[in-house]
């Protein structure tokens, strides 16, 4: 009989996701910031029919709270190692000894993290959560995480431009392992902070929150997510670290957010349904 309640239970949650096919389309690794798309803000089979575009970033999904709501990075972190510097020759050390992963598995690992595109929101976490992030299969944590990517945005840009420093694959003229995003990149303002840093932290944290009992490897896959930023050259390492901190920051203030509340509850009740009825087939 329980058995028979979980999968009733599953099937209330996701039965209203089932219509929602995405247009097709090539996907890009950037993060979607085309305003016409209207399909990316609409959530209407989980009761968000117009979630709404960003009015600071354009084209992107409406974040929880605004720039200004965020801790001002560049009044918290140091500056940027100076070039010569013994910080900044670590960073290039770092730089020269994890690019020689990039034609390893680790590597391949590295480009497929730097996919932010609708499509991969959160996809990255998908093991160590235990189950698949998607838009089919978790709208509601889809929605959230979507949602924190343009929060992870709001508490970095304004850093990054406060620092203008040169991405590392400029600096030293070394190609990075995702080409295809330099153009996106070369927009953000600067390597410092990395934003994939604080956007990568920023879901390990919300998860971890969200299901605590895969603290370790969710929170793992945090930190090599910002990793894989240095593997592929992109970011030094003093990008990453400082990223962390402004994730750190972001997911602080953002519990005070009561919309952020609300759907972090709707995520938590989705996903903790979809693993309880996986954990009773398996039995």
């Amino acid at each position: 009989m329980t058995q028979i309640r979980i999968r009733y239970a599953v099937i209330a949650l996701l039965v209203a996701g089932i219509g929602y096919f995405p247009p097709a389309r090539a996907e890009s690794i950037a993060p979607d910031d085309d305003p016409t798309a209207l399909w990316r803000v609409d959530y209407s089979d989980i009761g968000y029919a117009d979630v709404g575009f960003s009015p600071y970033i354009k084209g992107w999904i409406n974040g929880y709270l605004t720039p200004a709501d965020y801790p001002d990075g560049s009044k918290i972190l140091p500056p940027p190692p100076v070039k010569g510097s013994e910080a900044w020759k670590a960073d290039a050390q770092a730089f020269h000894l994890l690019r020689k992963l990039r034609n390893t598995e680790r590597g391949k690992l590295a480009r497929n993290d730097a996919n932010l595109s609708f499509n991969a929101i959160g996809r990255a976490f998908s093991t160590p959560l235990g189950t698949e992030i998607s838009r089919q299969h978790t709208p509601r944590l889809h929605l959230l995480l979507s949602r924190l990517l343009t929060d992870a945005a709001y508490a970095s840009n304004g850093t990054k431009k406060a620092f203008s420093r040169i991405r590392p694959y400029s600096e030293l003229r070394i190609d990075s392992c995702t080409p295809s995003e330099h153009s996106a990149l070369s927009n953000d303002g600067g390597s410092y902070p990395s934003g994939h840093a604080v956007t990568g932290f920023l879901w390990a944290m919300t998860l971890t929150a969200m299901v605590p009992e895969q603290a370790t490897p969710l929170m793992q896959k945090g930190y090599e997510f910002g990793r894989s930023r240095l593997i592929c050259g992109v970011h030094w390492a003093s990008d990453v670290e400082a990223g962390r901190i402004l994730a750190a920051g972001a997911f602080a203030r953002l519990q005070a957010s009561a919309e952020y509340q609300k759907q972090f509850k709707d995520a938590r009740q989705e996903v903790a349904a979809l693993l309880l009825a996986q954990k009773t087939t398996q039995e």
